[in-house]
């Protein structure tokens, strides 16, 4: 009996001992990096470590010990290797619905474990707010009506901005701020009168403060603060807010290097100089003589883009059409560029009269923003 009773408590500290291995092991569960390999574009992940470096960010596998660096721009998400009351299969599940893109049952399960972790690690806390902001916006790209649209893109905006509030470094502030800015860029002031409702000024200044949290990050590369800054400058020349973007056009001058980001910046002096003033198109010559010097599609693609503002400025919706239609057609590269040609293409047909074509580039809009 006695020996019998000496195997059940030895048995009893073994599963206790098991158990507890079990538990440390979950407690101690690597990281689910995922990035986009630039090879072929395709999103990879791997079980690793991921810190900033002057380049860019630097992956570390777990069972390899070659470092992967990858620019913030390529990096998707992060998922914690453990989130307090919860299970690996339960915090992958999320995940799983974002890459069959059921946005909006993956934004509700990321809301429902954030309410459960208030107690959790910073890490976890960042990475839930992040994939439920990037969720919301997501689920309001795939929205057809125009007013339920307006009101998700309004609901993500508010996520991603309090996001960028809270949050002054990572890799996650550049995804934010740029899907944060791509739907500011497509959306409009609401104003009421009453019970109506109607569209106000486009929401360019907000999406270039949007520009000016990423290009404040501290741990963000050299190349990816200038291009957040150069967006930055474009959209306060949209909002007609030359004061602002001749100062930020100043301070990038002095610190852009040669080629690409000089040239745009060029043509942003240009845009700024005619742009505030009462002869706006006499910014014509000098900027296509600019779009002339180079063939590199984004100068060329920032070139008509002022061009197609400069127009609008003069009340000359379509010959700005034509100009934005260069990006959207030609020179469309990037994709932010792309987004602000087809809404002010949106705009263009709008103030031409054509509310059928204004509502197609609206959409298509919409379908391009995209998010991270």
């Amino acid at each position: 009996m006695v020996r019998i009773a000496l195997r059940a408590l030895a048995f009893s500290a073994f599963a206790a001992a098991v158990a507890t291995t079990a538990l440390a092991q979950q407690a101690n569960a690597p990281d689910r990096v995922y990035y986009i390999d630039k090879k072929d574009g395709s999103i990879r992940d791997l079980e690793a470590t991921v810190k900033a470096s002057p380049t860019g960010y630097q992956i570390t596998p777990i069972n390899d010990k070659k470092v992967i660096t990858v620019s913030a721009a390529d990096l998707v998400r992060v998922v914690p290797g453990n989130i307090p009351g919860y299970e690996r299969a339960a915090i992958m599940e999320p995940v799983s619905l974002e890459t069959k893109k059921e946005w909006e049952k993956a934004r509700i399960g990321h809301a429902e474990m954030l309410k459960k972790a208030t107690g959790a690690p910073e890490k976890v806390r960042k990475y839930l707010e992040f994939r439920q902001a990037i969720c919301a916006a997501h689920a309001a790209d795939e929205v057809a009506d125009d007013a339920a649209a307006s009101a998700k893109a309004e609901e993500a905006v508010k996520l991603l901005e309090s996001f960028l509030v809270v949050n002054k470094t990572g890799w996650e502030v550049w995804p934010v701020g740029q899907t944060c800015a791509r739907l500011q860029i497509t959306s409009h002031e609401r104003k009421k009168d009453g019970d109506k409702e109607s569209e106000g000024r486009r929401l360019f200044d907000e999406a270039a403060r949007s520009w000016g949290k990423v290009a404040r990050a501290a741990d963000l590369s050299p190349d990816l603060r200038l291009e957040a800054a150069l967006q930055e400058i474009d959209l306060k020349i949209r909002a007609r807010l030359f004061a602002d973007a001749r100062g930020l056009i100043d301070d990038a001058m002095k610190t852009a290097p040669a080629g690409a980001a000089k040239d745009r910046l060029a043509i942003y002096q240009l845009a700024v100089k005619f742009g505030d003033t009462t002869t706006p198109l006499a910014g014509k010559d000098p900027i296509e003589a600019e779009i002339a010097k180079t063939k590199d599609a984004h100068v060329r693609a920032a070139g008509y883009g002022m061009l197609g503002e400069l127009y609008l400025i003069a009340d000359k919706p379509r010959e700005a059409m034509w100009q934005f239609l260069w990006v959207e057609v030609v020179y469309n590269q990037d994709r932010d560029e792309v987004i602000k040609s087809l809404a002010r293409l949106s705009d263009a047909f709008r103030l031409q009269g054509d509310e059928e074509k204004s509502k197609s580039f609206r959409e298509k809009a919409r379908r391009m923003r995209g998010g991270a």
